[in-house]
Formats: structure tokens, C-alpha cells, sequence
């Protein structure tokens, strides 16, 4: 009898030790749907996947729940328009990379009493905008990066880095297109309708 006594405390010791997982967090969608869109009087957009992911250490944009590269399709969904009879535009991304770097630390006492800086994950965002018109007479270009570097500490949780890897994407996303959204305005302005 004592024996499966001390068997039922033992199981109720160790179920109590395990606990589930935390929930993992929910993140917007990153869009840009809230900002005009810019109309080219062209009869065709096209949106070209220059950039083809590394998938293997130290890339890591691919593990991200909001993937670069799918926010920058997002992008030219939501502000690039056609409103012309002719011509096209072209939006290739050519970079959406994001590297995970380990940071060196410190050993001993001090590094074992210290919360360091494990890592630092660096993104590059990079985009072109080709545009031609009237039968080819006219062309335009454009290129814009937005380049990004967060550290995270070596006690961060999951849940912990994945906010602070949206947040990276967020900004970086918000730095490209401020200037993708200059350069059009001063070097593709003659193809924008009126």
C-alpha cells in the first residue's frame, strides 16, 4: 500500500514540474494599404523575385513568422498601380536577408553574474523599380535599401526574440519605404499620372 502511495505522490511531483509551452504571440500583417498608392501610367505591373533565400545558418529570414520578403510583395501590392493603355513596371526585390551573428561573451564569474548581448541579427532590404513607357522611349529606374541591426539578450525567450525580430522587419520595412517613396518622386515623377 505505501508503495503505490509513494508511486501516486511521485507522478503528481512530476506532472506538476512539467508546464505547457507559452502561447506563442500573434503579429499584424505588416501592410501598407493605410498609405496612397502611387499610379504609373503604365498597363502592367510586375513583381519579380530577384532573391532567392540562403535557408541555412547564418540566414534566418526564412524562420521569421513575418517573412521579409512576403512584406515587401505586400508593399508593392499596396502602393504601386497601373493606370495607363502601355508600358510596365517592374518590382524586383533583390535582397530580403536577414543574418543572425553571435556576439562574443564574457567567461568566468563576471560573464556567469552579467545578462550579455547573445546576438545581433542584421537585415538588408533591397528593391528596383524598372518603368518603361511610350514604346520603350521613356525609361526609368529606381533602387532603394533599408538596412537594420537589433541585439537580443542571451536570456531572451522565444516569444521575446520573435517581437524583436518583427519589430527589425517593421522598421527596416518602414526605412525602405520612405525611400523608395522619395526616389520615385524625384527620378520617376514624369511616369506618375496626374
Amino acid at each position: 500500500m505505501k508503495i503505490k502511495y509513494y508511486a501516486i505522490i511521485l507522478c503528481c511531483l512530476t506532472l506538476s514540474a512539467c508546464h505547457t509551452p507559452p502561447e506563442r504571440q500573434n503579429f499584424s500583417e505588416i501592410s501598407f494599404k493605410h498609405l496612397p498608392p502611387f499610379t504609373f501610367n503604365v498597363a502592367e505591373i510586375e513583381i519579380a523575385d530577384g532573391y532567392k533565400p540562403l535557408q541555412n545558418y547564418p540566414y534566418v529570414d526564412h524562420l521569421f513568422r513575418n517573412i521579409p520578403k512576403q512584406s515587401m510583395i505586400q508593399w508593392a501590392k499596396d502602393r504601386l498601380k497601373a493606370g495607363g493603355n502601355m508600358g510596365f513596371l517592374r518590382y524586383t526585390i533583390l535582397e530580403a536577408s536577414i543574418k543572425q551573428v553571435p556576439l562574443k561573451m564574457q567567461g568566468g564569474i563576471k560573464g556567469l553574474l552579467t545578462t550579455e548581448q547573445s546576438d545581433r541579427y542584421d537585415i538588408i532590404l533591397k528593391i528596383q523599380i524598372d518603368v518603361e513607357n511610350n514604346n520603350g522611349l521613356q525609361k526609368g529606374q529606381i533602387t532603394a535599401e533599408a538596412t537594420r541591426s537589433q541585439t537580443v539578450p542571451e536570456n531572451a525567450t522565444l516569444n521575446q526574440r520573435e517581437k524583436i525580430w518583427y519589430q527589425l522587419t517593421e522598421q527596416a520595412l518602414q526605412e525602405l519605404n520612405t525611400q523608395t517613396e522619395n526616389n520615385i518622386r524625384q527620378y520617376l515623377q514624369k511616369f506618375l499620372m496626374q
